[in-house]
């Protein structure tokens, strides 16, 4: 190496540690040293090539230079200066140059590269506009720097203080010390004021008769500031039962009394009705003082007769007032007694002593009605709704049986709907007008029927029968008005499946061989397929099982019908020794066909027959029959229930067997 190649060297790596702004490459040719500016570039920046060291010269010898530009390794032909303008440029690139020297004679020197890198983009994970860098909390689009900070717990505009906002949530406008955002950061929430604008309202204060329903803002109103009953007053206006709308301070009759006072109105709607005792006579119109002016008017009842001077009607000077309140004899309506005194409060004075009915009895005398004069003390009591003898009462003797009805009635006329028709002490207590009707036999509320609504079919028979007790065999079984009229003790029975005389069985008399089934058959209609065809013999009857002897057990109209199932033969014959000593076997060996038909087979085809009809008992017209009879007549066991077998030179049929297996037909 020369001297002056190592001065160079040194010299330049003085320069570079010299320098620290520039970033400093090496190269292989000696002297040229480059550098790219600014070191760490953004976007923003364009990118500059500074010549750090230029190669040594000779003379006066002056260098140009020529630039080949690459952008992440990719030649950028068109980038032909010492500079890339900053919109070429992006986050995340890596620009690199090449640096050649060119000299006056168009000598080419060693080239010379630097690098430089741009930092990787910024991430903005939310997408609101701001990346991790300003954002303090990339991960939620509400929260970066540009939002307006609201009332939730959380730094919205990230200025590093939560729920710091301007708005009405924040601000404490009555100046209590209570806003409108909570602690947990929600609106109107627990512990935050619910009146902003009234400094008496906010969650530190204490319920009080204010006008403020809720003035601890929980949430809940103040019972003392409620109207509960609707009256338009509240506890804390003075309503003494906010449960009842009736009861209030408010004097609306304007009498001066309200139903809230310590003697409440009666009435807060008339104002004549109110708690003052003008007259003083110790009574007001509340209490029912008919004249609250005139003191001898009121609702005292001093003599204890029942009656005031107010009378029932409450209006004072009426016919009904008490006349002599100081006396519980005298008083309107009360009866006149021999006292000189106006004892009924007509404003006549009667003496006892006059007899106005001319009955010879006075009041004093005992007259209890002295202007009848058909009620004296020697009149005779008769039944009539009035106290003829003046001696126990009206009626008296008409009511033995003490069942509280005469022999005449409450109207005391003989003969009417309300008269007791049983006044006998034995039974008579028990009927009168007023019992309710039952099946007994006896006419109970003397409407002058026994029994009535206990026969509503109208057939003359009650549910409890003649004799008036239920349960027994004179009742009517069926007292409905659909079928009942028919259906009675009385009744005659028929053949119908109704128990028509109630005697417990229905159609009794229409099964006589007690087969259980009867001449009409269970549905209770003649001449159906159900009905029993003879009922004088039990094994006859629908669903009998059929047996050939001559009758129809199962009532289908056919007699012996029967089955393969029923008769079934294997008739065979034996070897015998005839015409001439020939042996062959004849006969029936083999029953078989259509029912009841049996087909004659011989092993000599020239005897065999035709289909023949088994008929029994009918010896004219079933060959088979006479076979049959034959081998009875022929010693052969009892037919045609049984078997047999024969051999018999005369061609008589052998039977081997006869079988009936007694199924049903079929």
């Amino acid at each position: 190496m020369k001297i002056s190649d190592v001065r160079s060297t040194v010299s330049l790596a003085l320069l570079c540690l010299a320098l620290t702004a520039f970033a400093c490459e090496s190269f292989s040719g000696i002297g040229l040293r480059v550098a790219i500016e600014p070191t760490e570039p953004t976007d923003d920046d364009p990118l500059s090539v500074v010549v750090v060291t230029s190669p040594a010269a000779d003379g006066d010898e002056v260098w140009t230079y020529t630039y080949a530009w690459s952008r992440n390794d990719g030649l950028q032909d068109d980038l032909t200066s010492d500079t890339v303008p900053a919109d070429r440029t992006e986050p995340g690139d890596t620009w690199s140059v090449d640096v050649t020297p060119v000299d006056e004679d168009g000598n080419v020197g060693e080239m010379a590269t630097a690098s430089v890198s741009l930092p990787d983009p910024l991430v903005d994970n939310d997408g609101d506009g701001f990346t991790v860098e300003d954002d303090c909390d990339d991960g939620n689009p509400n929260i970066n720097p540009a939002a307006i900070e609201i009332c939730n717990g959380l730094d919205d505009d990230c200025n590093e203080v939560v729920d710091d906002g301007t708005t009405g949530d924040f601000r404490d406008d009555d100046m209590d010390g209570f806003d409108n955002c909570s602690d947990d950061g929600v609106p109107g929430g627990d512990g935050t004021d619910c009146n902003d604008g009234n400094p008496d309202v906010n969650p530190g204060a204490v319920e009080t008769c204010n006008g403020n329903p809720d003035d601890d803002c929980d949430g809940v109103d103040d019972p003392d500031e409620t109207d509960d009953d609707n009256d338009l007053v509240t506890e804390c206006g003075g309503d003494c039962d906010d449960g009842d709308p009736a009861l209030n301070p408010l004097d609306e009759d304007m009498d001066g009394a309200s139903t809230c006072d310590a003697i409440p109105d009666c009435d807060d709607t008339t104002g004549a009705l109110n708690v003052d005792d003008v007259d003083m006579d110790g009574s007001t119109t509340c209490d029912g003082d008919c004249d609250d002016i005139v003191p001898e008017a009121n609702v005292e009842d001093l003599d204890n007769d029942g009656v005031t001077t107010c009378g029932p009607d409450g209006i004072y000077g009426t016919e009904d007032d008490d006349c002599d309140d100081d006396d519980g004899h005298n008083f309107p309506g009360n009866p006149e007694v021999c006292d000189d005194a106006d004892n009924d409060c007509d404003n006549a004075i009667e003496a006892g002593t006059v007899d106005h009915d001319n009955d010879m009895f006075t009041i004093c005398d005992g007259d209890c009605d002295d202007h009848n004069p058909a009620a004296n003390p020697d009149a005779t009591e008769i039944c009539n709704a009035v106290d003829d003898d003046c001696v126990g009462g009206v009626d008296d003797g008409f009511d033995v049986d003490g069942d509280g009805v005469t022999t005449c009635g409450p109207d005391g006329t003989a003969g009417n709907a309300d008269d007791d028709c049983d006044d006998t002490l034995a039974t008579g207590s028990a009927v009168n007008p007023t019992v309710t009707e039952i099946c007994n036999a006896v006419d109970d509320n003397c409407s002058g029927a026994v029994d009535e609504g206990f026969d509503v079919d109208n057939d003359g028979v009650t549910t409890c029968g003649p004799d008036g007790t239920p349960g027994n065999a004179d009742d009517d079984c069926d007292d409905t008005l659909a079928t009942g009229a028919l259906v009675n003790p009385g009744a005659t029975e028929i053949c119908n499946a109704v128990d028509d005389d109630c005697s417990g069985v229905v159609d009794d008399g229409f099964d006589v061989d007690g087969d259980t089934v009867t001449t009409c058959g269970p549905d209770g209609v003649l001449g159906n397929a159900d009905d029993d065809c003879d009922d004088s013999l039990p094994s006859i009857f629908p669903g009998a099982v059929e047996v050939i002897d001559g009758l129809d057990q199962d009532c289908d109209g056919t007699a012996d019908e029967y089955t393969w199932t029923q008769v079934q033969t294997l008739v065979t014959m034996t070897s015998c020794g005839c015409h001439g000593g020939a042996t062959h076997s004849s006969g029936l060996t083999q029953l078989s066909g259509p029912n009841g038909w049996g087909n004659v087979v011989n092993t000599a085809s020239t005897q065999a027959s035709a289909l023949d009809r088994v008929t029994p008992f009918d010896s004219t017209n079933s060959y088979l029959y006479q076979k049959i009879t034959n081998a009875q007549a022929n010693g052969t066991a009892a037919m045609p229930y049984g078997s047999a077998g024969l051999s018999n030179p005369d061609h008589v049929t052998g039977i081997k067997n006869w079988i009936d297996a007694g199924a049903a037909d079929d």
